[in-house]
């Protein structure tokens, strides 16, 4: 999974640092084993209609799937649980990111991100895989989701 993203990143030519360290689970985790990271929470969410959200957001803040929904025009938004993970972006709990989107090749999911993480030097996405995080200016997200033709939304969270 990993070479499939640099592959990627590779033929958008997006620049990006590399860190491999040990498997994560939680923003927690992942600030204990990166140095000079902002924090990123990444949810695979879905609502009433089996539409999914890939949603990117502070990994300080909180969540409020109310608002969120309202947002996005939405009823009722949960968490997708384990296995709809793997059938949508084919990861695992703890390795969701951006590059899942690489995953989805029936194009179920929107990729939705919080205004504020756009105006960030470095945004840390996993490669599909937790023992490593992988950072790129955040410009480039809407590179790789058109590329991966995928939708993005920007919403204030």
């Amino acid at each position: 999974m990993k070479s499939e993203v640099k592959s990627l990143l590779k033929d958008l030519d997006i620049p990006y640092r590399w860190v491999d360290h040990d498997a994560v689970y939680t923003v927690e985790e992942s600030l204990k084993q990166v140095e000079d990271k902002n924090p990123v929470k990444s949810l695979l969410l879905q609502d009433k209609s089996g539409q999914y959200f890939l949603v990117i957001m502070s990994g300080e803040e909180r969540l409020d799937m109310k608002n969120l929904a309202i947002k996005l025009s939405s009823k009722k938004l949960q968490f997708a649980n384990a296995e709809k993970l793997k059938n949508c972006l084919g990861v695992e709990p703890g390795a969701v990111s951006l590059f899942g989107l690489m995953n989805d090749d029936e194009r179920k999911v929107i990729l939705v991100i919080e205004s504020s993480l756009l105006s960030i030097d470095e945004l840390g996405f996993h490669p599909n895989d937790n023992t490593a995080t992988l950072f790129i200016d955040p410009v480039h997200c809407k590179t790789i989701a058109t590329k991966l033709d995928h939708d993005m939304v920007v919403v204030d969270l």
